[in-house]
C-alpha cells in the first residue's frame, strides 16, 4: 500500500471509531412498565429506572404529565408513548399484568419490546402463549429469579441491545459523513 493510501486508510478507521463513540453515546427514550413505583414488589423497577438512566431518558408512564385538554384520552396518550420511545421495558409483576401486554400484536411496538419476567411465571398459560410467541419472533424476554436479580443484573442482559438500538437511532437522525 502507497503512503498516500495507507493514510487515508488511517483516517477512515479514525472516522470510524469517533462514529462509533458517538453512536454509542446516542441516550434513548425508555419507557419502562411495571408495578407501582412506590409498590412493596417494585424493588426490581426503581433499580433498573436507577441503572437505565446512567445513560439513558428513561420514563414511568404513571408520572408523565398528563395532556392538557384531553381528559378522556388515556388509550391514546399511552399508544402515542408506546409510538414515540426507542425501548419498552416491562417488569410484569403478575400474570394479569402480562396479558395487559396486548400491543404485542403491532410488530413495529414488539420490535422494541424487552420483558424481563419473574421465573414462576413462565409455565403458565399466559406464559406458554403471550410471552413464548414473543420470545420466539424477537428474543426478547429474560426470565429472573426475584430472590438474585438485582436491576444491575437485568441491565447486563440487554446491553447490548442497548448498544445496537443506540448506534441504529444514531444512524436514523441523519448521522453525518466527514
Amino acid at each position: 500500500m502507497t503512503p498516500e493510501l495507507d493514510e487515508e486508510r488511517n483516517r477512515f478507521v479514525r472516522r470510524c471509531q469517533e462514529d462509533l463513540a458517538a453512536a454509542l453515546s446516542m441516550p434513548l427514550v425508555i419507557t419502562l412498565f411495571g408495578p407501582s413505583m412506590s409498590a412493596p414488589g417494585a424493588r426490581l423497577r426503581r433499580e433498573l429506572h436507577l441503572a437505565l438512566s446512567q445513560k439513558h431518558i428513561v420514563n414511568v408512564p404513571e408520572t408523565l404529565p398528563k395532556p392538557s385538554g384531553y381528559k378522556n384520552e388515556l388509550r391514546a396518550w399511552e399508544a402515542v408513548q408506546l409510538k414515540n420511545s426507542d425501548l419498552l421495558v416491562h417488569l410484569p409483576d403478575s400474570p394479569g399484568s402480562i396479558g395487559e401486554l396486548v400491543y404485542l400484536m403491532y410488530p413495529e411496538l414488539a420490535a422494541k419490546t424487552v420483558i424481563f419476567c419473574r421465573e414462576e411465571h413462565r409455565a403458565g398459560y399466559v406464559g406458554i402463549a403471550l410471552l413464548r410467541e414473543h420470545e420466539k419472533k424477537h428474543d426478547h424476554v429474560y426470565y429472573y429469579s426475584e430472590a438474585r436479580a438485582t436491576g444491575r443484573s437485568l441491565l447486563r442482559q440487554i446491553d447490548e441491545l442497548l448498544r445496537y438500538l443506540s448506534a441504529e437511532k444514531w444512524l436514523q437522525l441523519g448521522a453525518r459523513r466527514r
